[in-house]
């Protein structure tokens, strides 16, 4: 993970508007601890919106078959755990070689009203100090931009179909507890946050990053808009970037944008996950 500030910004096209003041819900959620998760692990759905996820130390002898909307490849079956998981990747990627395109970006363009609106784009609660280095409790400028821009590069996911799976399930549903959900699928990639916050109004803002995207000329005004903007960041990856040179943002997206290989594809940007009894879960935060 790497997170800071710059000094200088990106403008995306895709507009929208995140309320705060209702329960959201999501299927798609960030991972706080990467680390732990995997195809098949077990973990405490009451931990999503706390700092850390709780995975079980649950282990089965079952072994079940990964599929992928992105790979066309037959993945051996598997006892799930973490090393398997990433054995299957990295023989895959070793034999057949890596897709042949690093994905379609996305780019959404969010004002933010409440600091608590960027939870939404992590699908759960989220320390923001930790990931933004943000004070909830401050007082916010007049405007207020999240730049969300990511890269989907491959995913894998459990088939339900197959006896060993079904299996599974069944030995997890002997546990009788409902605060267990298992990883479903996992999406790697890589993706990219920019909180940008100015004292100038919105719309004086927009313009400005527009020219600034365009290689347009600035006014005097914009110039300083744009000095003057605070810009929080979060790549979730932790790799070095040269972030001191005059375009900081297009270090990032250079981050972004770099070819996946078999030694380099991206991190775990999202997870989804199912109830024991087979139907998707969704966090309301």
């Amino acid at each position: 993970m790497r997170t800071g500030l710059l000094t200088t910004l990106l403008f995306i096209l895709t507009f929208g508007i995140i309320s705060a003041q209702e329960t959201k819900s999501s299927a798609t959620l960030f991972s706080k601890n990467p680390e732990q998760l995997y195809l098949g692990a077990v973990l405490s759905k009451k931990s999503i919106n706390t700092e850390k996820h709780e995975f079980k130390d649950i282990k089965t002898k079952e072994k079940i078959f990964l599929l992928s909307t992105t790979f066309k490849y037959e993945f051996p079956e598997i006892v799930p755990t973490k090393e398997n998981m990433y054995q299957v990747i990295a023989d895959e990627l070793k034999s057949k070689g890596a897709p042949t395109s690093s994905g379609i970006a996305s780019y959404s363009f969010y004002p933010i009203r409440n600091l608590e609106d960027l939870y939404a784009n992590f699908g759960q609660k989220m320390d923001l100090g930790k990931w933004f280095g943000l004070d909830i409790n401050n007082k916010m400028p007049v405007s207020n931009i999240l730049i969300a821009y990511e890269i989907p590069l491959f995913d894998l996911y459990l088939d339900i179909a197959e006896t060993g799976m079904m299996n599974y399930r069944e030995e997890l549903a002997k546990l009788k507890d409902d605060d267990l959900i298992y990883v479903m699928s996992i999406t790697w990639g890589r993706k990219a946050l920019i909180f940008v916050q100015s004292d100038f109004d919105e719309n004086s803002l927009k313009v400005a990053l527009n020219r600034y995207l365009n290689d347009e000329e600035l006014t005097d005004e914009q110039k300083v808009i744009l000095e003057t903007a605070t810009f929080s960041y979060n790549i979730f990856e932790d790799v070095p970037l040269e972030l001191e040179n005059t375009n900081p943002i297009k270090t990032v997206l250079n981050y972004l944008s770099a070819p996946i290989t078999a030694d380099n594809y991206g991190a775990i940007i999202h997870f989804m996950a199912d109830e024991i009894d087979g139907s998707t879960y969704n966090n309301n935060f």
